[in-house]
């Protein structure tokens, strides 16, 4: 996938500073801005590089370092975003967790919030994720990546990735765990039915070569195995 976008990536690159008219009204990301494109493929071959670093160092690391060379996403004015009025940051201030407060929190408290639909109140804890409040590199690999998991509130594909290759944030464990997932929760999504009835040979050559022969929530991609 980062090579197919480095092919891309080249060929955006011949059309920095172009914008198109013509594709502007059917472009609902960038108005047919090209340098905004490559800045986005960029971008996501920083984060596909951040994702598998801990399978392979060396070419992860010039992945990130050719994104950073050609450009990527740095402002908020230039995100990749979908024009919605289903509003997550609305939603969790609902519960009186806005996400200024808790990015603030310089040492575990609780705070009473009241249930929007029942109005029945509660207690919340709110984790010690401002920067200054620890000094180690580990801790900070869970601020920073607790930071990003209410930042990304709604967005629950991107935390689940960030789980599963750093650990963090820390989740707790399935009150009714049926399917005896544990507190590593699951590792990937099984093939769907379909995928095993009509394409079976391909599919149980997958299962074998990646997963051991088990087609199992609780068994790790290769990018994601931390503990």
């Amino acid at each position: 996938m980062i090579n197919d976008l480095s092919d891309a990536i080249r060929t955006l690159e011949g059309m920095r500073e172009t914008v198109s008219s013509d594709l502007a009204q059917y472009d609902i990301l960038f108005g047919g801005d090209f340098g905004k494109w490559l800045q986005f493929a960029n971008s996501l071959k920083f984060r596909m590089a951040v994702r598998m670093s801990s399978m392979d160092v060396d070419f992860a690391k010039t992945a990130m370092q050719e994104a950073m060379t050609s450009g990527m996403l740095l402002d908020n004015a230039d995100n990749a975003a979908l024009p919605t009025s289903d509003n997550p940051i609305f939603k969790l201030e609902q519960w009186g967790a806005a996400i200024g407060d808790c990015l603030s929190v310089q040492a575990p408290g609780q705070v009473t919030y009241q249930d929007p639909l029942t109005s029945v109140n509660g207690n919340l804890t709110l984790p010690a994720v401002s920067w200054d409040a620890y000094s180690n590199e580990n801790d900070h690999l869970w601020q920073i990546l607790t930071q990003k998991y209410i930042a990304n509130f709604m967005i629950g594909l991107e935390s689940w990735c960030d789980f599963r290759r750093a650990g963090y944030p820390v989740m707790f464990a399935s009150v009714r765990d049926m399917g005896n997932i544990g507190s590593r929760q699951m590792r990937r999504l099984p093939y769907p039915e379909s995928e095993r009835a009509n394409n079976t040979a391909n599919y149980q050559q997958a299962v074998a070569e990646n997963f051991g022969g088990r087609d199992e929530a609780t068994v790790d991609l290769a990018w994601a195995k931390k503990d």
